[in-house]
């Protein structure tokens, strides 16, 4: 026997042992929209719209390579062939200048009073009502290997990931809209992190992206949108444990990114939209610092400041020599966040408590204009601060109860007379309908004040001053498994989803009802569960067009259905 033979193999020797998981998902309902088109579309009346079809599958195999490395690799896929949801006209306003729904309820779609559908008016200028073909298709996957080695007190890893996205849309938003979108992005990303014994440790590292999208849509007239982004960052983040009860955290990221755009507008804005460029490029210096302090086992305390950036960008829209694809800014944001985290009872009750202040400089804001156009602008300065509360409970063995609340309170602080104009609706002569009719001869410095005054006054959107959540689970053994029920009573304050806060446009999504029962064994789960118990009719999203229409997304009305749920080794 040779020396080599009686040495055996190295201890480095690549062994692989192979771990597979596999889940997929499929998800379909029935639509709970009704379209009712009258004139030449009359054969169509109660086509059902909002109908859902989901398939999603994720693959992933784990593989230890030898004592020091593994191998993570990643693969999903989905496939969204669900409606859009058809808008509706609001079937009630508070402004009288406002035209609602016919019957007065959202979840059937037909024309506004006096109006007949007519072949003869061509596809992208259809009224509400007329429109029928409300389709979506959407396919998505993604790839990605993880590599980690484990040396001394270093860990090592290397994440590669690819995605790509196309969608085909057709749909209503004030006018009929069609998209097709295709995405495609890859990403690199480089960590080390130490497993120091002592009270210091860290993780830095390096991350690398890049995006291709083209993006299409016919809105009242074609855009085209293409866009090249690359970006590299590179960041560390360091902990130091001061005490055993006293950690400091720091953090620091340094990004450049670069982005390319071209837009083309067709139709009668070809002349002043075609072959649009620009570049937005951005480098930033963003950092991070918390400490966490633990007053008793039980009871932890927390606070951090951080800073933030959201890339600038150019709006998708061209209607105008002077609204044609315009640069949005970069957005910063200063972020303030404490709290406490606690734990008694022997991990039966949790109560957390979280302050939060974000100061943000050049806001971002995608949405619908009073115009009916949706786009993406600046809004000068706001604040968004707020607490929330969570708990929970468990009196005794398989039933807990919980709950959360939040308070906000979000405000627009500075904003010149273009931004108070676009998010009011205001031209330079005549104010938004936001802003009254006491308002000063447009074209004078009093007029410009007036609108900007307007403009700090109105809500941010999507923006309720509370919402609450209380619920909960109880489960008791039955045979090899287990009966669960629950239930949750939700309530969100009224709120506006357009940037104008047109009067006689708010979204109220009041209280809300759910409840769920079922059985679940270690390899399978059946659930019976409710949605909007009570059938409360509200809206997530609207439009406004026209100066008289406000177009509704209706929420899901009173809903049920069964999840089946299993495992396999």
């Amino acid at each position: 026997m040779t020396a080599s033979q009686r040495a055996g193999p190295p201890t480095s020797a690549w062994q692989i042992s192979l771990a597979v998981r596999v889940t997929g998902l499929y998800k379909e309902r029935d639509g709970f929209h009704t379209l009712n088109p009258n004139g030449d579309f009359a054969d169509q009346a109660g086509t059902e719209a909002g109908a859902e079809k989901v398939f999603a599958f994720r693959g992933s195999i784990y593989g230890e390579l030898n004592e020091n490395w593994s191998m993570l690799t990643i693969f999903d896929y989905t496939s969204d062939n669900s409606d859009p949801t058809p808008s509706s006209l609001a079937a009630s306003s508070t402004n009288p200048a406002i035209t609602t729904d016919v019957d007065g309820d959202i979840f059937t779609i037909e024309p506004a009073a006096g109006v007949t559908c007519s072949a003869a008016t061509p596809v992208n200028f259809q009224p509400i009502g007329c429109v029928t073909d409300f389709d979506s298709e959407v396919e998505a996957f993604g790839a990605s290997i993880q590599l980690t080695g484990e040396y001394d007190n270093f860990t090592v890893s290397s994440i590669t990931a690819l995605r790509s996205l196309q969608d085909d849309l057709s749909s209503f938003i004030s006018f009929p809209f069609f998209q097709q979108t295709e995405q495609d992005q890859f990403s690199q990303e480089l960590l080390l992190s130490s497993n120091f014994d002592g009270p210091f440790n860290f993780t830095t590292g390096a991350f690398y992206y890049t995006e291709s999208v083209n993006l299409d849509y016919l809105f009242v007239f074609p855009f085209e949108n293409d866009v090249e982004t690359e970006s590299f960052s590179l960041f560390t983040q360091a902990t130091f444990d001061v005490t055993d009860a006293l950690t400091l955290t720091g953090g620091l990221r340094w990004t450049t990114e670069d982005r390319e755009f071209e837009g083309n507008a067709g139709g009668p804005l070809a002349g002043f939209g075609s072959g649009i460029t620009g570049e937005a490029d951005t480098d930033n210096i963003t950092w991070t610092a918390k400490v966490d302090y633990e007053l008793t086992d039980d009871i932890l305390f927390y606070a951090s400041y951080s800073t933030g950036f959201k890339s600038p960008g150019f709006s998708p829209d061209c209607f105008s020599p002077v609204a044609c694809f315009l640069p949005v800014n970069e957005e910063e944001l200063d972020s303030i966040e404490a709290g406490l985290r606690t734990q008694f009872w022997d991990d039966r009750i949790t109560l957390n408590a979280t302050y939060f202040f974000n100061d943000y400089q050049d806001l971002q804001i995608s949405g619908t204009l009073p115009t009916g156009g949706f786009t993406r602008i600046n809004a000068g300065e706001a604040r968004i601060q707020g607490v929330e509360l969570e708990g929970r409970i468990e009196p005794i063995d398989g039933l807990v109860i919980y709950g959360n609340a939040s308070f906000l309170d979000a405000e627009y602080r500075t904003l010149n007379f273009a931004q108070a104009g676009l998010l009011t609706g205001s031209t330079t002569t005549t104010p938004g309908l936001a802003c009254g009719p006491v308002i000063p001869a447009g074209g004078t410095a009093a007029f410009e004040e007036a609108i900007i005054d307007c403009a700090l006054g109105l809500d941010l959107k999507n923006a309720p001053e509370f919402k609450g959540l209380i619920g909960f689970n109880y489960d008791v053994a039955l045979g090899n498994g287990e009966v669960f029920f629950g239930g949750d009573a939700a309530w969100e304050d009224d709120t506006f989803g357009l940037v104008a806060n047109v009067p006689g446009t708010k979204q109220e999504p009041g209280l809300r009802l759910d409840a769920r029962i079922g059985y679940r064994t270690d390899r399978w789960r059946v659930t019976l569960w409710g949605k909007n118990l009570t059938d409360r009719e509200y809206f997530r999203a609207n439009t406004f067009a026209g100066g008289s229409q406000n177009q509704v997304f209706a929420a899901p009305p009173l809903t049920f259905g069964v999840d089946v749920g299993f495992t396999f080794d």
